[in-house]
């Protein structure tokens, strides 16, 4: 054991010399010090130490249930403390505790953080529209503050709920509605700060039925929205056009006249919808295979207006005003140009996050260089986040907010040093290293999230980007040099022409590298503390690049072992499990047998017809299962298994019996039923299943009608057993073990 342990002791050291050696780092110079490991040049960025703790206050929302009440007395609290310190301070004329200013700076804003996200949730308001009582003839006015976006059956939009009318009152409320329009040519007068008086009748977004399904409800609510209704066109009538934001009217008016100029000289819809995304993030007109094909490819980054298109927009217009450089005078006037026509083009996109971000960020550099000041990267990063939270902290929790930082983070401490590794004699050959490394950096920076979030990889990412971002970044000039000449027809159409070769080249190739064996790697799942362990991975190994330590090699090991060690305990507990699954789907009945990790899915034939929805609503649970094998057969497949068996509507899982009732015909069955499932609607009274049937358990899933439901809710009281609705208790689940 001792030569086994001195044998891996004088591999490691020699492992660590070698990286030692590779990364020596020739500067001795440090300015700032963090436990002797990372190093920073921390007093350069106040902004990131003021953003740190907002972050924290903003997060700590999610987990500590205070009320707005109870914040804001801490935050006084907070603040009445700093001052008395201050007045301490200043009489005892003592600095041996100065940090103390800083502990209290830092309290104060994670107070503030927390306080910041409760006032941003309007449904905390004693005028939202939430506190009346609603009854069944109530009308109100609403203020639609979103062009209605078309859906498959119907048109989608959010408002604002201006007034509410019943029993001969008005009453003047807040609060924002989703609504969903019944499709009507009379949709065509619904414009953005339209006012339409409506018969009113919201419903609370329905939380997630089935486990791991998606939380529209939770999304719903970090945008502040947590009612819904939907409205037959005899519903509402339009009032008035109401008063609107002028730069938001400016921008939809825009955007419609960019469609058409678009759609006029790019005839096919699919090139000229690609168009919209990639130069303004239009992307309404995009086809969904095609987003997914984007997806899988790694480069669905090119279809969001980001920090790429905003940096290609500033590029344009500092290389158009560089004859300003030359007078002071002039150099002033050419940053607030740049910065005007930044946030112009800002407007244009709809003031997305990723594009709020860049032009914040390019702002603070504008100014930087007009004022011939050195601007820290990382100090501008957290001023345009700290700025957006501070005006909507609900912020955080958008996915693309999080890739964009992260993104954009890991490109600018990443890069650089992986550039450093190869230096290409020749310019194509640097131009192709230099996207390598910004694909890698963002990769990496972001695979976490692509864990967590969306469960897949894409393994030709490095390809895909080579490619794509060149031609990307060709199309979004195009597309700018052709609204420039559209009112010169002979210059638009030859501009539209090669636009539209352009973007059907790149579709192809995003096509073809999606079609390449292997370009994903698809149902990676992983929990929250695992994606923290992935990230905290990723950057250590990058510190050891970065900063050149051979010391970060301990915390790169330890993280890896807990990753795995938290994995492994997982796949041994998910290959005991022996669980059967009723799930909750309107008009379509499924459940499902778990046998270690290893599925069979019973469903009726319509699940077949709607693999969309079987993928968004019973996939996730089976994923985050760690289901290696799924099975899916009809509901009336005889199964004949080593642990499963069924015979006409009974099936037996590892003695578990389970019994479905889909008509009126009862059995009288004397032998003990674990659980009888009522779907189909059958016409039946639950007391009848009782007398007939010796069960422990009734489950009604969502194939019943809800009148149905209803009387059968009626008859519970004289029910000795308990039943289980799935449409208000979600998924049903029995342990087999």
């Amino acid at each position: 054991m001792d030569k086994n342990s001195s044998t891996y002791k004088i591999l490691f050291y020699k492992v660590t010399n070698w990286i030692e050696k590779k990364f020596s780092n020739t500067d001795s110079k440090r300015e700032f010090t963090l436990q002797g490991l990372v190093y920073f040049k921390w007093y350069s960025m106040p902004i990131v130490r003021l953003l740190l703790p907002f972050l924290i206050g903003i997060i700590s929302e999610s987990f500590f249930d205070v009320d707005l009440t109870s914040a804001i007395y801490m935050l006084s609290t907070v603040f009445v403390f700093y001052l008395c310190w201050i007045f301490i301070k200043k009489t005892s004329q003592s600095y041996s505790y100065s940090f103390i200013t800083g502990v209290f700076l830092f309290l104060f804003l994670i107070v503030y953080g927390n306080v910041s996200v409760n006032l941003k949730r309007n449904i905390l308001s004693p005028n939202h529209f939430n506190s009346l009582l609603i009854d069944t003839n109530a009308k109100a006015l609403i203020k639609i503050y979103e062009p209605p976006t078309e859906l498959q059956n119907s048109y989608r939009t959010k408002a604002v709920v201006v007034q509410v009318f019943q029993n001969k009152y008005s009453y003047k409320t807040s609060g924002n509605l989703l609504l969903y329009f019944e499709k009507s040519k009379a949709i065509e007068n619904i414009k953005y700060g339209s006012e339409l008086l409506i018969y009113f009748n919201p419903q609370k977004t329905d939380s997630p039925k089935n486990p791991f399904e998606f939380n529209y409800k939770k999304y719903l609510e970090n945008n502040d929205i947590y009612f819904s209704q939907r409205l037959n066109s005899n519903q509402w009538l339009k009032w008035s056009n109401g008063n609107s934001n002028l730069f938001m009217n400016w921008s939809y008016f825009l955007k419609t006249k960019i469609f058409e100029v678009y759609k006029k000289y790019i005839p096919n819809k699919t090139q000229s919808g690609v168009a919209a995304a990639l130069i303004f993030g239009y992307r309404e007109e995009l086809d969904k295979d095609l987003v997914n094909a984007y997806a899988h490819t790694g480069t669905l980054h090119v279809l969001a207006v980001s920090g790429l298109h905003v940096g290609i927009v500033y590029t344009v217009l500092t290389f158009l005003l560089s004859f300003m450089n030359k007078k002071r005078k002039f150099l002033m006037l050419k940053t607030v140009i740049v910065i005007i026509l930044l946030w112009f083009y800002a407007m244009l996109t709809g003031f997305s996050p990723s594009v709020l971000r860049a032009a914040l960020m390019f702002s603070f550099i504008s100014i930087g260089i007009g004022l011939n000041r050195n601007i820290n990267i990382y100090n501008s990063i957290a001023a345009s986040a700290f700025i957006l939270l501070v005006n909507n902290p609900l912020l955080v929790y958008d996915v693309g907010f999080q890739l964009s930082y992260c993104a954009v983070l890991g490109i600018i401490f990443l890069h650089p040093k992986l550039y450093q590794f190869y230096q290409p004699k020749y310019w194509i050959l640097d131009q192709i290293w230099n996207i390598s490394c910004v694909s890698i950096a963002a990769q990496a920076a972001t695979c976490p999230f692509s864990f967590y979030y969306f469960h897949q990889f894409p393994n030709y990412f490095l390809l895909s980007n080579l490619l794509i971002i060149p031609l990307s970044t060709l199309i979004t000039y195009l597309g700018l040099i052709l609204l420039a000449v559209s009112s010169i027809p002979i210059l638009a159409q030859a501009c539209g022409w090669l636009l539209n070769a352009t973007i059907y080249l790149t579709d192809e190739l995003v096509y073809t590298i999606d079609k390449i064996p292997y370009s994903t790697t698809n149902d990676l799942v992983i929990s929250l503390p695992q994606a923290i362990l992935i990230a905290c991975l990723i950057l250590f190994s990058a510190f050891i690049i970065v900063y050149k330590n051979k010391n970060w090699i301990w915390a790169v090991l330890f993280t890896l072992i807990m990753l795995t060690f938290s994995k492994s305990i997982e796949d041994i507990r998910h290959q005991e499990q022996q669980e059967v699954w009723i799930y909750h789907w309107p008009k379509n009945t499924t459940f499902s047998f778990l046998n270690g990790k290893e599925s069979i899915v019973i469903s009726d034939s319509s699940c077949f017809n709607f693999n969309k929805l079987f993928d968004l609503k019973i996939k996730p649970h089976l994923m985050n299962s760690y289901i290696d094998k799924i099975r899916v057969m009809k509901s009336n497949s005889v199964i004949q298994n080593k642990n499963i068996k069924s015979s006409n509507n009974l099936y037996i899982f590892n003695k578990v019996y389970l019994f479905r009732i889909d008509t009126k015909n009862i059995p009288t069955i004397s032998k003990p039923i674990d659980c009888v499932l009522v779907s189909c609607s059958p016409k039946i009274f639950l007391k009848e299943i009782v007398n007939k049937i010796n069960c422990k358990q009734i489950v009604i899933d969502g194939n019943n009608k809800l009148w149905l439901i209803k009387r059968w809710k009626n008859e519970l009281k004289n029910l000795s057993i308990p039943v289980h609705f799935t449409y208000e208790e979600g998924a049903y689940m029995i342990n087999a073990n």
